[in-house]
């Protein structure tokens, strides 16, 4: 999966495909916490193009098979964080177990945030 505002191994929110076809968003802050989560029959070695946007305390998600246009799609999870949010860090790809194969990573500021 993708992480935002990642402060270390152990902080951080991110948007995983799970075994057992789910999909989640999650937040690492002493623990973790699943903040949503929802069926997504996902099958290895297909590509997928994910997407995690933060603004503020509001984070929005998607997750399409590559090539997809993200704007035609709403997103998979929208969710604002009121317990206390992570206001800043870096960007990182996530693996739990197996492996993750990417082409590229693409960071840029959400229109009109600074």
């Amino acid at each position: 999966g993708v992480a935002a505002r990642v402060q270390g191994l152990c902080r951080y929110y991110a948007l995983t495909l799970q075994q057992g076809g789910t999909v989640r968003l999650v937040k690492l802050r002493d623990g973790e916490t699943i903040l949503a989560e929802l069926p997504f029959p996902w099958e290895l070695g297909q590509s997928y193009q994910f997407q995690l946007e933060v603004a503020g305390n509001e984070l929005r998600a998607w997750v399409l098979q590559d090539g997809a246009p993200l704007d035609e799609h709403q997103p998979l999870f929208t969710y604002t964080d009121r317990d206390h949010p992570l206001t800043g860090g870096a960007a990182a790809f996530v693996v739990h177990s197996g492996c993750i194969a990417s082409d590229a990573m693409h960071v840029e500021p959400l229109p009109g945030i600074r």
